[in-house]
C-alpha cells in the first residue's frame, strides 16, 4: 500500500538509478514495516529549488512515504532511519562539495478515507514486525 515520492533538486550530478533505490526502498519498507513490496507505488521528481539562503551549493532530497494505518512509532521510525540510509549511500556521489539535506517522513494512510480500485483490494492490517525479526 505505500505511495512512496521521492523529490529532489533537479541539479543533483550525478543522479543514481532510480529504479533500483526504489527497489531498495520497497525491501526495506517490506522488511521493517511489513509493507507489500507488490503495492508500493513510487515516484520521483525533480524539483528547481531554492534552500534556506540560496546558496548554489544547497540541495535536497526529501522522501515521503504514507502507509497504512496501524504500524507503531516505533516501526515507522525503523522504517524511516533504514530508508535514510538507503538515500543517504545513494546520493552520496551527487553530494561531494553541496550542502546536501536529506530527510524522510513516515504518514499514516486513514483506512477509513483511503480509496483504490479495483475495489477489494486493501489488504488487511499487517501484522507489526517484532525487533528480533
Amino acid at each position: 500500500m505505500p505511495q512512496i515520492r521521492l523529490e529532489y533538486s533537479d541539479d543533483l550530478q550525478p543522479l543514481p538509478d532510480l529504479r533500483t533505490v526504489f527497489s531498495q526502498i520497497h525491501a526495506a519498507l517490506h522488511e521493517t514495516a511489513g509493507a507489500a513490496m507488490a503495492n508500493s507505488k513510487s515516484r520521483a521528481t525533480a524539483v528547481e529549488a531554492y534552500i534556506g539562503d540560496g546558496d548554489a551549493a544547497n540541495a535536497f532530497v526529501h522522501l515521503g512515504i504514507a502507509l497504512m494505518e496501524g504500524r507503531s512509532t516505533e516501526v515507522k521510525a525503523r522504517a524511516s532511519d533504514r530508508c535514510l540510509e538507503i538515500l543517504e549511500l545513494a546520493f552520496e556521489p551527487a553530494s561531494d562539495g553541496r550542502n546536501l539535506q536529506i530527510t524522510v517522513d513516515i504518514t499514516d494512510l486513514e483506512r477509513a478515507t483511503y480509496r483504490k480500485l479495483p475495489h477489494g483490494t486493501i489488504p488487511t492490517p499487517a501484522p507489526t514486525p517484532t525487533p528480533e525479526g
